[in-house]
């Protein structure tokens, strides 16, 4: 699945310098294929930001390896949530030791002054690691693949216009609804997409993004039933069902069916007592 804040943090990792980048882009690959949430929130910073960094207290040099395109900041996330004091979890120990197993030092480490969120890469030195071209690595096994491929959204994705993360969203396909994946039109590790008529381009990491099965089951109402935004009793509302009516059932969280209608999510108990499979 694709995380909440996956693109903001991909967006920022492609502001670094060359090899700072690549190995940030492993490490953020490793933590989304091991199920941890982060969000890497700033990476490059000019003088005058590092200046009123000193100036306020939230550094203590004018050298920074943010300037030069060599560091990252990161926070741990749940979701939409950041978890600020989250650094001692054994989540994020994890995350923090696979950073330094590719080179990184953390802020973590540092005595007297101690920047949890600060991950740099020193290579050779401050400045030391130029930037290049942005070369995206393709999307493994995308070569082989020809045609159309019929594929349903793991969750609200932004189709681009063009073939790299930072380019305006085309439109947004929703949660389980259905898309073609054109194969044959792809660059730089990204492929079009196809979608009630309208084209954009995404990621070719199929795995990641799309179901290749309809994840989608018919249900039918029991009742009168008011779904609910999140699975519990007493949390915000959703969508009505009158009684009879199908919905879209693309999953469940625990004990509840999580419905989708019009693409708006509305969660409701798996007790029969509210829905049933058609």
């Amino acid at each position: 699945m694709a995380y909440y804040y996956e693109e903001r943090s991909r967006n920022n990792i492609a502001k670094l310098a060359t090899e700072t980048r690549k190995r940030a882009r492993e490490w953020f690959d490793w933590c989304c294929e091991n199920k941890i949430e982060v969000l890497v929130y700033e990476t490059i910073r000019t003088l005058e930001q590092q200046k009123l960094n000193v100036a306020n207290g939230k550094s203590q040099t004018l050298k920074s390896y943010h300037i030069v395109g060599q560091a990252f900041d990161f926070v741990m996330s749940k979701n939409a949530t950041v978890d600020w004091g989250g650094y001692k979890t054994a989540t994020a120990k994890k995350a923090i030791a696979k950073a330094k197993s590719l080179g990184f030092t953390w802020g973590g480490d540092w005595s007297g002054f101690v920047d949890c969120p600060h991950m740099q890469f020193e290579n050779k030195g401050y400045g030391t690691d130029k930037f290049s071209a942005d070369i995206p690595k393709p999307a493994p096994a995308a070569p082989q693949k020809t045609g159309k491929q019929g594929v349903f959204a793991k969750t609200n994705l932004n189709i681009r216009t063009k073939s790299k993360w930072d380019s305006p969203v085309a439109f947004i396909i929703k949660e389980a609804y259905y898309a073609q994946i054109i194969w044959d039109v792809r660059e730089n590790g990204w492929v079009q997409i196809e979608f009630q008529g309208k084209k954009g381009w995404f990621s070719a990491a199929v795995d990641v993004y799309w179901h290749t099965k309809n994840p989608n089951v018919l249900y039918t109402a029991v009742k009168d039933v008011l779904t609910r935004a999140d699975p519990k009793w007493g949390g915000k509302p959703s969508f009505r069902m009158k009684k009879g009516e199908t919905v879209n059932v693309i999953g469940k969280t625990g004990a509840w069916l999580k419905c989708s209608k019009s693409g708006v999510i509305g969660y409701l108990p798996d007790d029969k007592k509210h829905l049933i499979k058609k």
